[in-house]
């Protein structure tokens, strides 16, 4: 037979945490029972932990049968509202409100000590069928899992911030979705927010319009796709920039030919290096078009003789330039030490 039963735990002699009279009830840290004695603060007496005791009640409150009874320790009383203190047992008996005492059968199990813990069998039912950590359940409390993710979950809006200075999210879902599958940086998607990569570069894209100019005074582009990349074509527009150090020689075309057209031409030196014989020979450059070399600039343009022809200077000519000749630099690479070296632009539009 077992020998370390002690009793059966329905009378305990405890020491009482306040004053009482005998038959008053009192919360001893985690247990709560009633004084058999008159019994001073600090002094041991014994408690009832069971039973059915008639015990002070909050006066303006009506009772039923089978309410659950609270301890407001800071009162001295019993009370049915769950936040008041810890549960201590069951109402066995209508009181009425008002009234200043009630009968209270004790649960003589160990309750909440803290005020305001006391949870109703509502509350504690949200935790009955709760998921695993990371597995959301309807109408149940939500277990966040060790990486304290609390997995799917739906919500009717959404707030982020610090405490007290939440933001709420007016996207809506529909609006949040154009950034799931989003490319990376410079890598359109279609469908999908285009992101720019660390150059501030979307990459390649598609409009059915394009306006460039300060915001709110952009100005849109009236020019169809054919009449643009007319511009981009060496052979009908706008041409190129080159440049041309003292070891380049032969002939160079910085702009095709127009089948048909004359073309209106601007051509814009840039000295990128002054051209000096330097104990041999610079370098010698003519620009002009097929068949006349020089019709824009001869090799006396770059001497060294010009005056204050340095090193970022620029030289500006215009001139027609006849349909079926292309625009070309005709260079004559330096001797020894010479010196000399440039960037060409050269613009035409045909006249017609």
């Amino acid at each position: 037979m077992a020998t370390n039963y002690k009793q059966p735990g329905k009378v305990l002699t405890l020491t009482a945490p306040y004053a009482r009279s005998s038959g008053e009830g009192a919360l001893v840290e985690s247990i709560f029972g009633v004084a058999l004695n008159d019994v001073l603060i600090a002094v041991e007496t014994e408690f009832a932990t069971t039973g059915v005791w008639t015990l002070a009640k909050t006066s303006a409150q009506a009772w039923a049968v089978g309410d659950e009874i609270y301890w407001d320790d800071g009162n001295k009383r019993c009370d049915n509202v769950p936040t008041v203190g810890a549960l201590i047992g069951s109402a066995t008996a209508v009181a009425a409100n008002p009234s200043s005492t009630g009968e209270v059968k004790l649960n003589g199990t160990a309750v909440f000590s803290t005020p305001g813990l006391g949870l109703t069998a509502a509350e504690l039912s949200v935790l009955d069928g709760a998921g695993p950590g990371g597995t959301p359940v309807a109408s149940k409390a939500q277990i966040a899992d060790a990486n304290q993710n609390i997995g799917a979950v739906k919500a009717t809006s959404v707030s982020i911030g610090a405490t007290g200075a939440e933001v709420s999210i007016t996207a809506t879902p529909a609006e949040i979705d154009l950034l799931a599958g989003a490319g990376p940086g410079g890598t359109p998607v279609a469908s999908k927010a285009q992101i720019a990569d660390a150059n501030q570069n979307i990459g390649a894209v598609k409009a059915t319009s394009v306006s460039i100019g300060a915001t709110g005074a952009e100005v849109a582009l009236t020019a169809t796709p054919a009449e643009l990349n007319g511009l981009a074509s060496a052979a009908t527009g706008l041409g190129s920039s080159n440049s041309y150090v003292n070891t380049d020689v032969g002939v160079k075309t910085l702009l095709a030919a127009h089948a048909t057209k004359d073309r209106g031409a601007l051509v814009v030196v840039t000295i990128d290096e002054a051209f000096a014989d330097g104990g041999g020979a610079q370098p010698t450059v003519k620009i002009g078009e097929a068949d006349t070399d020089d019709k824009v600039i001869g090799t006396a343009a770059f001497a060294a003789a010009v005056v204050g022809l340095v090193a970022g200077d620029q030289l500006v000519f215009g001139f027609t330039n006849l349909s079926t000749k292309a625009i070309i630099a005709t260079l004559v690479a330096a001797g020894g030490a010479g010196t000399g070296g440039f960037s060409v632009l050269v613009l035409a539009l045909p006249n017609t």
